[in-house]
């Protein structure tokens, strides 16, 4: 396995890097980190300087020379800011950058999609850099087939001890359930799994789950509401976890329109990283 991910190094609330560093550090694997320039948020504008790009002051930029000229400066920043905290790290670590012209919920459709077995680390930040709502933000960690890590604006890591998941977590196809459980054992973290009383999972699903974290401190619980999504999101605030797991379901059409669906409800309730699977 190995991360990606996305660059918010040009946003207001940055972080992200930072933090997916040193769980690349903990995990001891490969990082690539992925820089996109949305051509929605670049408009035409008159320079007024003249910049490394050889750009005369007062003129026009067309559209490619907008582009050319925030991959330098993203480039510059991104060498600065991975310099600095490699450094920090002392560490060795298989780091790649990636800076391409494109929409992040177009990258992951037709690219990252091809290898899900990447953890893709996001910002949960909505400034119009990478995401301009919410929605788009959601619909982008649906559409990965794979995980997908929603950490908080300037988030600071620390090593995962307690993690919060839902016994749905077993529904999971065994190859995409071994791969999330792959990173998660190596940091050794206490497993707590809460389920709906209504919709209990498979007698064969909950061994499943005991049988794949069998080397870990396991803990159970069970919840009678109804409303098992906000009583769920109510423990998560009141426990604390390093990391909350969120199933990435779709509500229906007409209940999406009555209320928010369970990630929405996640990404604004919860103050820690949220892993969507």
């Amino acid at each position: 396995m190995r991360i990606i991910v996305v660059s918010d190094i040009r946003g207001e609330q940055q972080g992200i890097i930072p933090y997916g560093l040193q769980l690349a550090k903990q995990l001891e694997v490969e990082v690539e980190v992925l820089h996109v320039i949305d051509p929605r948020v670049v408009h035409g504008v008159t320079s007024r300087y003249s910049d490394s790009q050889t750009i005369a002051a007062g003129s026009k930029l067309s559209h490619r020379e907008i582009i050319e000229r925030e991959k330098y400066h993203v480039a510059k920043e991104l060498d600065d800011l991975l310099s600095q905290e490699t450094s920090r790290l002392n560490f060795p670590i298989k780091l790649k950058q990636t800076i391409e012209e494109n929409e992040i919920l177009k990258k992951v459709l037709e690219e990252l999609n091809r290898d899900t077995s990447s953890l893709l680390l996001i910002n949960k930040a909505v400034d119009n850099l990478i995401f301009g709502s919410q929605s788009e933000l959601v619909e982008t960690c649906q559409s990965y087939g794979g995980v997908a890590l929603v950490v908080p604006p300037k988030y600071c890591f620390q090593r995962m001890t307690n993690v919060l998941m839902p016994a749905t977590f077993s529904n999971l196809l065994d190859e995409k359930q071994e791969l999330a459980a792959d990173w998660i054992m190596k940091l050794a973290p206490v497993i707590n799994i809460v389920e709906d009383n209504k919709k209990r999972v498979e007698e064969g699903a909950r061994k499943s789950l005991e049988s794949l974290f069998k080397t870990l401190s396991v803990n159970y619980h069970e919840f009678c509401s109804a409303d098992f999504d906000q009583e769920y999101l109510d423990y998560a605030t009141m426990l604390e976890p390093d990391i909350l797991f969120v199933e990435k379901k779709r509500p229906g059409l007409v209940a999406s329109l009555l209320k928010k669906g369970m990630m929405e409800k996640a990404f604004e309730q919860i103050k820690v990283p949220i892993a969507c699977f």
